[in-house]
């Protein structure tokens, strides 16, 4: 497994893998949605895709640490000047997708406010299809479970919806 050997989940296994997959997921996108553009006869999409890392932002990922590590990052968290707050790694995001002079800039990995290389291991083309078929399968699933958007109307739930989720509650 990938767990420590008594069970618990490694999550810094599953942080890294998790920005991998997703990394891998919208590079895949960006693919597709240059294919049809090609396949209709447009310049580019109307929807940018990239991918911004924010940078070590202080989150709550640290309750997986030990006691004395808490306590020190607790202790030493505010001198530490790569620890960012969460509004500056937004700041990042919110630079990607609103500045005038990325508009129509697609496909891009972005740090720092600077285009840079994503690893190698990301931009694998086979593993981002595969990630692509996965992320299909798992909502063709949760579709088949009655898991997904389809069980609300018009961005309301049914009273049925509603009611069952009640009684799931209750035990």
């Amino acid at each position: 497994g990938h767990g420590h050997g008594d069970g618990r989940h490694d999550v810094w296994r599953a942080y890294r893998d998790s920005k991998r997959l997703h990394l891998l997921w919208c590079y895949e996108l960006h693919r597709r949605q240059q294919q049809q553009c090609l396949a209709a006869g447009e310049l580019r999409p109307l929807i940018s895709v990239n991918n911004v890392s924010p940078g070590v932002v202080r989150t709550r990922l640290n309750r997986e640490f030990p006691a004395v590590g808490r306590a020190l990052l607790g202790l030493l968290g505010p001198l530490l000047p790569f620890l960012r707050s969460p509004a500056r790694g937004a700041a990042g995001v919110v630079h990607a997708a609103c500045a005038p002079e990325l508009e129509g800039v697609s496909g891009r990995y972005f740090k720092d406010g600077l285009e840079v290389q994503s690893s190698q291991e990301s931009q694998n083309k086979r593993e981002a299809e595969s990630a692509w078929k996965l992320t299909e399968a798992v909502f063709k699933k949760m579709e088949s479970d009655g898991l997904n958007s389809s069980s609300k109307k018009d961005g309301k739930e049914s009273k049925e919806n509603i009611s069952n989720k009640q009684q799931q509650q209750q035990y």
